[in-house]
């Protein structure tokens, strides 16, 4: 059975608190996309969960469970990360919210190897994260 992915992203970027100056938007009308298949076949399989880093904890790998390529990625976190795919050196840097928020990275990819985050912050942050891809 393949996995149905559905995402809604909105985004609007004004110069006043009432929003009447509007610079950039998309609302989540235009950015809605369901996924269901992606090249090279359906999702398969997903992967997900939640996880408290350690403070500067380094290089904790995700699980991908029966994921083994990787083509969507989610994580929502409450502190500073770095997420490195496919053995990257630098990797991406997630900035921690303010407090009550969490950041998120959503990335529509591949990768073949588990994702690996790196606490880069002085407090535990709280990790949630989702993998969708395929068995093979």
């Amino acid at each position: 059975m393949a996995v149905r992915l559905k995402t809604k992203v909105a985004i609007t970027a004004s110069l006043d608190d009432d929003e009447k100056k509007i610079q950039y938007q998309r609302p989540d009308d235009s950015t809605s996309q369901t996924l269901g298949t992606v090249a090279g076949g359906a999702y398969e399989v997903e992967m997900s969960g939640e996880l408290e880093l350690g403070a500067a904890e380094a290089d904790y790998s995700l699980p991908l469970g029966k994921v083994v390529t990787g083509k969507f990625l989610y994580i929502e976190t409450t502190g500073d990360l770095t997420v490195k795919l496919d053995g990257e050196a630098v990797g991406h840097k997630i900035k921690g919210a303010p407090t009550g928020y969490s950041s998120k990275l959503v990335l529509d990819t591949e990768f073949t190897t588990a994702p690996s985050l790196t606490n880069n912050g002085s407090a535990v942050a709280q990790v949630s994260y989702f993998i969708a891809g395929l068995k093979t």
